[in-house]
């Protein structure tokens, strides 16, 4: 399934990939990637941090402040 997922992906080798995913499923993107040639250029961010991030910005912006 993750390998059909990134089949349209490997004509972007020198591209720099993000992959935002849970802890669990971290080594089996990272494994299709390599596969379709993404070796150098991963950047790895957990999902659960990025949500968390995420609305932090969002509420940071809308002028919330949390203390």
């Amino acid at each position: 399934l993750i390998g059909c997922e990134l089949k349209d992906i490997a004509k972007y080798t020198s591209a720099t990939v993000t992959l935002v995913s849970s802890e669990g499923l971290r080594k089996f993107y990272l494994n299709a990637l390599f596969v379709v040639g993404f070796r150098e250029l991963l950047i790895y961010k957990n999902a659960d941090e990025a949500l968390i991030e995420g609305q932090m910005k969002i509420m940071q912006q809308a002028g919330y402040v949390l203390k």
